[in-house]
């Protein structure tokens, strides 16, 4: 091998390598742009393009969807009496039950500071155990929570912004203290 050859055969390596790393560092990248870095779960932007898909996919396919979005109620107070580190492990236990209570063809994740969004691939029997589920593990808790089936006739991300509409209204008339711990749903649908 001459001289040439080798260093040919060594830029032509590196540059392999390189457009290696430079793959990796990119889905690392789109992965950190749509993960949540305190949970885990998706962020908002990942919500949004999973939520998407999957009304394209169920729209062909006729899939069964139940969406689900929660609000983790005293967050502020929380941090305000016990600090951010408190009210972070809060935020990370209801992270813990989502993903426990929920299967690998659901979509789970933080919407923004104290609200949560499943998407639940199944019937309103499947809604039913994840809600039974979720009262289980959120025992210490306060949870409140929209629940509302996805007939298909509308965009899934419009039903998304009408339960968050209903829970903001339902926290409005609320009374402070007024609910006991536990996860409390209400049908939005």
């Amino acid at each position: 091998m001459t001289a040439s050859t080798r260093i040919d055969f060594w830029k032509s390596w590196l540059k392999d390598k390189t457009e290696t790393q430079k793959a990796q560092m990119l889905a690392l990248k789109e992965s950190q742009a749509e993960s949540d870095t305190l949970t885990g779960l998706l962020n908002r932007r990942g919500l949004e393009n999973s939520i998407s898909t999957l009304d394209n996919i169920s729209r062909r396919t006729g899939l069964e969807l139940v969406l689900v979005f929660l609000d983790l109620d005293g967050l502020k107070e929380a941090n305000d009496k016990m600090g951010y580190q408190e009210g972070d492990k809060l935020i990370k236990t209801v992270s813990s039950a989502l993903q426990s209570s929920t299967r690998n063809s659901d979509i789970v994740g933080r919407w923004g500071g104290d609200e949560f969004v499943a998407v639940l691939t199944n019937d309103k029997t499947g809604a039913k155990r994840f809600s039974e589920k979720m009262k289980k593990e959120l025992k210490e808790i306060s949870i409140s929570g929209v629940v509302a089936r996805w007939d298909g006739k509308e965009p899934l991300l419009s039903l998304l912004e009408k339960a968050g509409e209903k829970m903001k209204e339902a926290k409005k008339t609320k009374k402070p203290g007024g609910r006991s711990k536990g996860v409390g749903f209400m049908e939005l649908i």
